[in-house]
């Protein structure tokens, strides 16, 4: 199991370093996506940005029937 880990471990600091204006997160997902591990699930971290930002502009903004 701690092979398991250090390996995984190591791939994601590699893609940091490839990568270095992604979060540890975004690295972990793109990690599991080159593996296989979870090709199925939506990118967890566009989708979060997305909500924020839609939840963002309902706060301010104000609606056009208003």
């Amino acid at each position: 199991m701690s092979y398991l880990k250090d390996t995984l471990e190591s791939r994601i600091i590699s893609t940091l370093k490839m990568n270095p204006d992604l979060s540890w997160t975004e690295a972990t997902d793109w990690t599991l996506r080159s593996i296989g591990v979870h090709t199925t699930l939506p990118l967890r971290t566009a989708t979060i940005g997305q909500q924020r930002s839609a939840v963002a502009k309902q706060r301010i903004e104000p609606r056009a029937d208003e």
